[in-house]
């Protein structure tokens, strides 16, 4: 292998070490934090908590039925207005 062309590869390969190192590190932090506020939140507004707990349990059909629901009058309120949009 030429010496010249050794040192650039060997660098690239460190850039790209780092890079995923990093990436994995920026991860498992973000994910760390989502824990501490998830704890925080618990601890200091557990009513505030168990609601969002309990909106993000809603299952797909409902969470889709509610959306549709709210569309409706916001929908209405739009098109009372003169604004043509699409919900």
């Amino acid at each position: 292998m030429d010496l010249e062309v050794r040192p650039n590869n060997d660098l690239k390969y460190r850039r790209n070490l780092c890079q995923a190192i990093f990436g994995l590190l920026h991860f498992e932090l973000a994910r760390i934090r989502w824990q501490l506020e998830d704890q925080s939140l618990k601890s200091l507004e557990p009513k505030i908590y168990q609601e969002l707990r309990e909106s993000v349990a809603m299952t797909r059909q409902k969470r889709e039925d509610y959306i549709k629901d709210s569309k409706v009058p916001i929908e209405e309120c739009l098109h009372a207005n003169g604004i043509k949009a699409e919900v």
